[in-house]
């Protein structure tokens, strides 16, 4: 991998627990899935699959940032976490996942390549939910594959991360593959 410590992190928007566990939910996630958090953050969506499922699930996260990456470690959550940039990771480097469950970097559109990316590596059955903008860029490139896909674009309360500095409206995206 890749050793970016000196990578800034990305405009941080953290998932409120309440909204972490609603992801988890939706994502189905069962015992024997092999589940990834692209771009993890500060692991508020591994924080939410070990809250509701313990640690019967194979997790893997993925984070740019080395003292991000280290602070997944310091956490404990079990999961293998690997630090590099999500959007170079091949399959043979990262494997196959049957649940993908993710907030992506929001900043300069960042989160449909995530997104594009995330797809790539589903297994046949699998099941992606994302945050992402809900913008212009967005409904061009993502809500287009939603549909055919008959996933659920769920529009979040206007300014979701307001409080965070956002201001920009938020989705739920839900894919099944």
């Amino acid at each position: 991998m890749h050793e970016q410590d000196t990578v800034p992190p990305a405009r941080l928007f953290v998932t409120p627990d309440a909204l972490a566990d609603t992801i988890v939910d939706h994502a189905y996630i069962r015992a024997g899935h092999r589940l990834c958090e692209p771009s993890a953050g500060t692991g508020a969506l591994l924080r939410a699959v070990r809250r509701r499922f313990g640690q019967t699930i194979d997790c893997v996260a993925v984070e740019i940032n080395g003292s991000m990456a280290r602070g997944l470690v310091d956490q404990g959550l079990n999961a293998s976490i690997i630090h590099g940039d999500f959007l170079s990771l091949t399959r043979g480097e990262i494997g196959e996942f049957d649940r993908i469950v993710m907030s992506p970097p929001f900043e300069n559109g960042r989160d449909v390549d995530h997104i594009r990316k995330a797809l790539t590596l589903l297994r046949p059955g699998g099941r992606l939910v994302a945050l992402c903008i809900d913008g212009p860029r967005q409904n061009r490139y993502l809500r287009p594959i939603v549909e055919e896909r008959r996933g659920i674009w769920k529009e979040l309360p206007r300014r979701f991360f307001r409080d965070q500095g956002a201001v920009a409206n938020v989705a739920l995206l839900i894919l099944s593959w």
